[in-house]
Order: structure tokens, then C-alpha cells, then sequence
């Protein structure tokens, strides 16, 4: 019918997930400059390439998907129209139930395979959802982690400006010690007895850079001790000897005593001291001023940030694909689905309230028939199935050369078997020999049974009074009886061996068995 045909047309059309959440064919990505979320993402190099031909997919897809349900729609009354037909139908009530059952299998193979997807799409909004929030979260530790390095970077740069500014004022101040703009100089003359002595002092300035300039004695010997330029060397130790010669009167009284200085040594020291300082802070502003303008650490955490950020973008961008992509496709399939779960129990009301109980009026048939009638009664749904259909047997059919009697036992079913025409009275007994009961019973998909299966079916009320071979008794002839009495039909329990019937010497029909799987 035409309405399960459209719902087939439907399930085939919406894709499912049902290859794994990381499936290509499962996940669309998403252009970051674009507004459309759907957009496939794939990774090449650490960069995100848009995938045109998927974009296409989808949208066809959807423009398919759209047009399916329009469909659907305009053909609602598909159900009702198939619904009066049966009611106006001549059909025999079995075969008016029959194909609303088979119908049904239909419908409820689409119901299901919907179903599944939409379970699908809705497991995908779950574990997408959990996905995306994952990836802002990580996104977001990564963007703070590279904010505190930033900060970090930035207060080690002011350190380094800081240590600068204080290096080179000390250098300043080092070669200030050493090369001082203002000198202080002063010669003193002193005359010896006799002579009118008159002290006299003098202050001298000159720039820091040139060297010190020779003071000339006032008197035309130099008897003086100080008269000879600043303290030299020569100066100090004349300094020295002056006042040890002059102790008590250069001392005044109540004056602590100190020790005699070494004038060598303290200069010696002084310089030592001052060339290490010079040179341990020369390097030191140059270190400082160098890591004041390296941008190294702000390069790393960039660098960092932006090695982190990629693969973490890209999976938050796939996991919003997935996410719009599953919300759309539901969006599509709830409308289908639920027209297609109507339909279902509406076709299901109509077996179980108006077929079901007609069938079971019907009038007397045959055994046969009746099999046939109580095999549709009973027959069970079968999602999928809705491609079944009964065929009329051929003459040329394999079934068609055989008849059957069977009865159901412990290990399976036994059937007497014979042909359907030929022998002696035209009804097919006593045709077939040893060889070709075999084989009818091979071309009917079952195995020639032994004695020992013919002795369960006796015991379990198996009875058919007609002579069959079996296959560990080579061309003996055997039937079961479960009373005396009946004409032509020997007696009570197991008759035989024999090995010629009316057919003749050597013919007979044939035990044929189907046995669970469990049987040997």
C-alpha cells in the first residue's frame, strides 16, 4: 500500500548515529565566522577546514526529509481509505486479516526503526551537551592559566625596569666617587724660626675629569709637610712621622689615641673593593636592562595558550555541530513518528475489533483450511516482516509432489509421506522404493527417520495406517497403531516388517522427521 511505502521512504531517508558518536558520517562542524552551526569541521595541520560537499548533504537532507513529510501529510487518509476497502472487499476474512497483519509488520518496522533514531539523536544531545561543557570549561582554564602567566610576565618586566633604574643610579654614583665634579685641596706653609710665618689656605675647583693639578709651595723649600698637592703617598707618610715627632702637641688633652693608619693598605682595599662593585654592578644593570626588554615569557605563554586552544576550540565546535544537527533531526522525525505510531494502533484496533472476531465466525472448513485460519489468528507481530506473502504452490514445486501427515512429538515432528499421484489407485501410496522415500524426504528439508523415532511416536499416540520405509531398516516396511480393530490397518502398536505392499514388492512410502536441534 501507498502510505507503507511513504514510511518506509521516511525511515530510509533519516540518518541515524548508530555507527558511534565519532563516526564522520555521525558529526557536522562549524565555521567559526559563519551563523550556521552546520558546517563540517575537519582537522588538517591543527587548522579547521569547512567541508563543503557535507553542508550539501545535510541540506539535501533536510530539503528531502521536508518533502517526505508533506507527503505524509497529504496522504493521512491513506490508512482510512485502505481501512474502508477491506470492508467492501469480498475477501474471505482470513485473507482480509492476513494482509492487515502483514500491513501492520510494516508499520511497526518503521515505528521501531524511528524510534531508535530518535533514541540516537537524543543520546547524542546528552553526551554532546556534557562534551560542550567540558570544552568552555577547559577553554576557559586555558584563557585564565594564560591570563596569570601574563600577569607574571608583566610583574617580571617591572622587576627588571625597577633593578635597572637602581643599577644605573649607582653606577652613577660609583663613578661620581671616583671622578668627583668639586675637588677639595688645601697647602699650608709653615716657615721656621726666624722667619714670620703666616699659614695660608687654599681652595681649589676643577672639573672631575682632569687631573689633579701641582700646587707650588710658597716658600722656595719645601719644609712644609702638607704644602705638596692632596694626600699622596709621599704626603701620607710624611703626615705620619710629622705627628709622631709633634704627638704631644698635635694631641689635645682628653683625645682618644688611635692606632697609626696604614695608608697602603686602606687604599689598596678601597680600590680593590670599589673595581668589584664597579664591574659586579655594570653587569648587573646589564642583565636588568636586558630582561626588561626580552618579551620571551609573554611569547611562551601565548604560544602556549594558543597550542592549547586549538584542539579544545575544535572539539567545542564539533560538539555544537553534533548538538544542532541532532536537534534538527529530531525536530523532523517526532512529527513522522507520531503520525506513524497513530496509524499503528489504528490498524491494530481494527485487527483486534473488527477482523479477529469475523475470523472466528467464520464458517466450517475444512481441517485444512481451519489450520491455515487458526495459523493467521495466532500469527504474532512481526516488525519488518510486512514483506512476507503466501504463494500458491506450482505443479512443478517440490512440495507440490508430496502429501503429508504429520503429528508433532517429543523430538520434533513425524510425517507419513507419499506421492501426490501415481501407483496402482491413483492417490500416490506404495510408489516410492527405499532410494527415492530418501530423497522425498530430503527435497521436503527433513531426514528419513529410524525404527527407533517410530517406537517414540507409537508411544506418544502417533498412528497412520500406511506402510513407510525408515532408514536403518533398508527395505523394510513399517506403520504405527494405537487400536485393533480397524479394518485393513493390522494392529495395535507397531506392524512389520514387511516388505511388499499392494504396490508391489520393495514400494511403499516414506517416514520422514524434523528434529529439534538438540536431537541427534
Amino acid at each position: 500500500m501507498c502510505f507503507v511505502l511513504l514510511l518506509a521512504a521516511a525511515a530510509e531517508a533519516a540518518p541515524t548515529c548508530s555507527a558511534g558518536l565519532n563516526d564522520p558520517s555521525c558529526s557536522v562542524g562549524l565555521s567559526e565566522k559563519s551563523s550556521s552551526l552546520l558546517a563540517f569541521r575537519s582537522e588538517l595541520g591543527g587548522r579547521a577546514m569547512v567541508s563543503a560537499d557535507l553542508v550539501y548533504e545535510v541540506s539535501s537532507w533536510r530539503s528531502s526529509h521536508s518533502k517526505l513529510t508533506d507527503a505524509s501529510e497529504e496522504a493521512k487518509d491513506a490508512l482510512d481509505d485502505f481501512i474502508q476497502a477491506q470492508g467492501e472487499s469480498d475477501d474471505a476474512c482470513s485473507a482480509r486479516l492476513l494482509e492487515s497483519k502483514r500491513s501492520l509488520d510494516g508499520l511497526l518496522h518503521d515505528l521501531k526503526s524511528l524510534s531508535l533514531q530518535v533514541e540516537d539523536h537524543e543520546t547524542v544531545l546528552e553526551v554532546e551537551s556534557k562534551n560542550l561543557n567540558i570544552s568552555k570549561m577547559s577553554i576557559e582554564a586555558v584563557v585564565e592559566t594564560h591570563h596569570e602567566a601574563t600577569e607574571r610576565c608583566e610583574a617580571e618586566r617591572a622587576q627588571a625596569i625597577e633593578e635597572l633604574t637602581q643599577y644605573t643610579a649607582e653606577l652613577e654614583e660609583l663613578n661620581q666617587i671616583a671622578k668627583p665634579e668639586v675637588r677639595y685641596t688645601e697647602a699650608v706653609k709653615v716657615e721656621m724660626p726666624g722667619k714670620q710665618a703666616e699659614p695660608r689656605r687654599e681652595v681649589h675647583t676643577r672639573p672631575a675629569a682632569t687631573e689633579p693639578v701641582a700646587i707650588e709651595a710658597v716658600t722656595e723649600a719645601p719644609t712644609a709637610l702638607l704644602e705638596q698637592q692632596v694626600w699622596s703617598k709621599e704626603s701620607c707618610e710624611a703626615f705620619v712621622t710629622f705627628a709622631k715627632a709633634h704627638k704631644s702637641e698635635l694631641l689635645m688633652k682628653g683625645t682618644p689615641r688611635k692606632a697609626p693608619l696604614d695608608c697602603d693598605k686602606q687604599r689598596k682595599e678601597l680600590q680593590k673593593a670599589y673595581s668589584k662593585a664597579y664591574l659586579a654592578v655594570k653587569d648587573l644593570k646589564k642583565d636588568a636592562k636586558e630582561r626588561s626588554e626580552d618579551n620571551t615569557c609573554q611569547e611562551t605563554a601565548d604560544a602556549q595558550r594558543a597550542a592549547e586552544l586549538v584542539p579544545l576550540v575544535a572539539q567545542r565546535d564539533q560538539a555544537a555541530a553534533r548538538i544542532e544537527y541532532s536537534e534538527q533531526a529530531l525536530a523532523a522525525l517526532e512529527p513522522v513518528l507520531k503520525l506513524v505510531e497513530e496509524r499503528s494502533n489504528k490498524l491494530q484496533k481494527h485487527i483486534d475489533g473488527t477482523l479477529t472476531p469475523e475470523c472466528d465466525e467464520a464458517g466450517s472448513a475444512s481441517k485444512y483450511l481451519q489450520a491455515v485460519r487458526d495459523l493467521i489468528l495466532s500469527l504474532e507481530n512481526c516488525p519488518g516482516r510486512n514483506d512476507f506473502t503466501l504463494k500458491i504452490p506450482k505443479p512443478d514445486d517440490k512440495a507440490s509432489k508430496y502429501f503429508q501427515k504429520c503429528f508433532d512429538v517429543s523430538f520434533g515432528q513425524i510425517c507419513g509421506t507419499r506421492m501426490h499421484e501415481g501407483g496402482k489407485k491413483g492417490n500416490g501410496q506404495y510408489v516410492m522404493t527405499p532410494a527415492t522415500a530418501k530423497k522425498a524426504c530430503e527435497e521436503l528439508d527433513q531426514t528419513m527417520c529410524n525404527l527407533k523415532d517410530l517406537k517414540v511416536a507409537i508411544d506418544e499416540g502417533v498412528e497412520w495406517c500406511a506402510y513407510g520405509f525408515v532408514a536403518d531398516k533398508a527395505d523394510s516396511l513399517y506403520f504405527p497403531m494405537q487400536q485393533n480393530g480397524k479394518k485393513g490397518c493390522g494392529k495395535k502398536g507397531l506392524n512389520g516388517p514387511t516388505k511388499k505392499t499392494y504396490g508391489g514388492k520393495g514400494k511403499g512410502n516414506a517416514w520422514c522427521c524434523t528434529k529439534n536441534e538438540k536431537e541427534d
